[in-house]
């Protein structure tokens, strides 16, 4: 188990830990603020309860367990809230949840949970979902519902309260209604789904031979979480999202509801093409503890004819809930998806674009963007882990659309016009780097409006005794992703074992800020050409600062350098394709003749210790007055790198590189090679530094 985890955990002698998996034992109890549970998740692959008791500690309306793609809770024991009163677990269901009895009558019970936000496609073949197995019963989370007299209320157990279908295996739901007015201040529905082998259930299910028994389930209402009153209503539809891998194609399958003290059949037929069974106008049953009422439903593989082939498959489903996502779906008709990236306070048209992709396992989808050009010279860049790794894997692309085969097993697949850089990149950055935590000193320059913190970054010589004073800072465009990787390529060289990082120990003092757009990296904004200006035009002698992260640099540079940096950096990334300058690393030319000589000479040096092999030419830098960088397109602001130049006109470098999004020429770009080309920025600023003057 990962040491993080078991620091954030209170953790009894009953608790282990072995592998991916969390193991709370009988009487153990397991308290957190938040949990999550999966691969990926920065936590276990399963939580196993064997009688203990997950606590979640923090008065909070957000999400706390979390139960991810892959991930699984099993076994027996309960949720509960140690801050709200019993009353606030919020559980976002991305999994399994499996009350395993292991054998003997035991009880998984979710009853002081509440599924809360949307949760992953499932699709009608998916097995993510609710399960009861070796005598264990679970009881789901409760659905609190408000409704005045003579209204109809939708009620949903096991997904989400706002979802309009159910997706999860073993989820329900259903409408209900009541004359009088009982359900004005709120009501609870309650559910528990029983294992097949248990024996507290009504009996007499009619199982025939070469029928399969795929759940019972009893539903009921009462006053609140904590009161079991129950409370009447006139009628109600129930719907039960069946197991529908038990049956597979074809097949026939029926729903019992036990009236009268015997199991009666509301519904026999070929399987629904949503694997969900319903029946509408359910009575109460009137003095019953289970007053919604015990349903079971009962299946039949299909063989010859009846296993026919299913209909055509579901659209693709799109969206852009994923770090830095940002996507607007136009259209889904099967395996052809079109697409618009979401400019959001964007002037004009720009090409970022994040998202992911369900319902489409062993499918060949085409995706084709309605906008422009927003497909890379490499195709786009794909993870089918969820943004742990990422590569080039589109079977076709053009500037316009690509088209992917979705590996069969995969659930969702994450889709980037580039190699993404988040906060959780940056972080585990940080961790990478914690056992020499006293060569750097991780801080915030400022908060930013919407109240997250912007990173800054000291490393090198930390005693005020360096020689050098060096700035490094990247995303004032927030999109412009590869960027991030350099930065960061070039601090891990200053942090290193080698006499690279032993001089930057003795000589220099570094500070970096690595996303000056931080809300618009998280949130996955453009970030170029933000109505009035973006980030990057807010350096400005006439008028003050509209970005907290501009003003926060402006002021902090004069003080923490003295009268004089020695080295002012800015990393960007041009267009996304084509032309003289898109695919190459250039450096941006500015307009004082001795520091447009000083890019000269340090673009000579770079390009004689280069070693990442991404080609750097000095010759391909763009020198001010020519191409786009010109008078004309600075009309909205200054930038920081011209505005650090009319601070410090006599600084030794002040210069900004573009790092193309995927390839120099033909050099495929990884985040290997950005990285490599970090350390050769670190290589060549200590050449620069140390031969300044001959």
């Amino acid at each position: 188990m990962r040491a993080l985890l078991l620091s954030c955990l209170l953790l009894s002698a009953a608790v282990s830990a072995g592998g991916d998996v969390l193991a709370v034992g009988d009487g153990a109890r397991v308290e957190r603020t938040v949990l999550r549970v999966g691969p990926g998740a920065d936590g276990p692959n399963e939580v196993r309860l064997r009688g203990g008791t997950l606590a979640i500690a923090a008065k909070t309306t957000d999400p706390n367990i979390f139960v991810q793609g892959g991930g699984a809770l099993r076994g027996w024991g309960r949720t509960l809230d140690t801050a709200m009163g019993d009353n606030n677990v919020r559980l976002v269901m991305d999994g399994l949840v499996v009350a395993d009895g292991e054998g003997e009558a035991r009880s998984l019970d979710l009853g002081r949970a509440v599924v809360s936000t949307a949760v992953e496609l499932n699709g009608v073949d998916g097995t993510n979902g609710w399960y009861a197995v070796n005598r264990g019963k679970l009881f789901y989370p409760r659905r609190w519902i408000k409704f005045g007299a003579a209204e109809k209320k939708d009620w949903v157990l096991g997904e989400n309260g706002a979802a309009d279908a159910l997706d999860l295996v073993n989820s329900l739901g259903g409408t209900i209604a009541a004359a009088d007015g009982g359900w004005a201040s709120g009501g609870v529905v309650r559910a528990a789904l029983f294992a097949a082998d248990r024996t507290d259930y009504p009996a007499g299910i009619p199982v025939a031979d070469g029928q399969v028994l795929l759940g019972v389930w009893a539903v009921w209402t009462q006053r609140s979480h904590l009161d079991a009153t129950r409370i009447p209503f006139t009628s109600t539809s129930v719907r039960i999202r069946y197991d529908r891998a038990r049956l597979g194609a074809g097949g026939r399958v029926a729903l019992y509801r036990l009236q009268g003290g015997a199991w009666r059949r509301l519904f026999e037929g070929p399987q629904p093409e949503d694997a969900v069974v319903s029946a509408e106008d359910q009575r109460p049953l009137a003095g019953e503890r289970i007053n919604v009422g015990w349903y079971a439903v009962v299946g039949e593989r299909g063989t010859g004819a009846d296993a026919a082939p299913r209909a055509p498959a579901a659209p693709v489903a799109v969206d852009a809930r994923i770090p830095a996502g940002n996507i607007v779906l136009k259209s889904a008709r099967g395996d052809r998806v079109q697409l618009a990236t979401e400019l959001r306070d964007t002037d004009g048209w720009w090409f970022y674009w994040a998202f992911r992709a369900t319902g489409a396992p062993g499918r060949r989808v085409r995706f084709a963007f309605t906008d422009g050009e927003a497909v890379g010279t490499r195709g786009p860049a794909v993870s089918t882990d969820r943004g742990a790794t990422w590569s080039y894997a589109a079977e076709r692309f053009d500037a316009k659309s690509f088209t992917y085969r979705f590996p069969q097993d995969a659930r969702e697949v994450w889709f980037s016009m580039g190699i993404p850089y988040t906060q959780r990149h940056w972080d585990a950055f940080l961790a990478r780097q914690a056992a020499k935590a006293g060569r750097f000193e991780s801080g915030a320059l400022c908060t930013t409006k919407k109240g997250r913190a912007v990173e800054r970054l000291r490393v090198g010589r930390l005693d005020g005794g360096a020689k050098h004073r060096i700035f490094l800072t990247c995303r004032h465009h927030c999109c412009e992703m590869t960027a991030s990787y350099v930065l960061e390529g070039a601090l891990e060289a200053m942090l290193g074992d080698d006499e690279l990082g032993a001089w930057y120990r003795a000589h220099a003092e570094v500070v970096a800020v690595p996303f000056v757009d931080k809300d618009g990296v998280e949130e996955g904004d453009q970030g170029k050409n933000r109505k009035p200006w973006d980030h990057c035009r807010d350096y400005n002698d006439d008028r003050a600062p509209i970005h907290r992260e501009v003003a926060a640099i402006r002021e902090l540079l004069p003080s923490w350098s003295g009268n004089l940096p020695d080295i002012v950096v800015d990393i960007h990334c041009p267009w996304i394709r084509g032309g003289q300058y898109n695919e190459r690393i250039y450096q941006v030319g500015i307009a004082p003749p001795s520091l447009a000589a000083a890019q000269v000479r340090f673009g000579k040096i770079l390009e004689q210790v280069q070693s990442a092999g991404c080609a750097y030419a000095q010759a391909n830098d763009l020198p001010y007055g020519h191409k786009w960088n010109a008078d004309r397109n600075y009309t909205k602001g200054s930038t920081f790198i011209q505005w650090a130049a009319r601070r410090w006109p006599e600084m030794p470098l002040a210069t900004s590189f573009e790092i193309p999004y995927a390839n120099v020429d033909a050099i495929t770009l990884d985040e290997a090679k950005f990285r490599g080309f970090g350390r050769d920025l670190a290589a060549a600023f200590r050449e620069f530094l140390e031969t300044r003057g001959e």
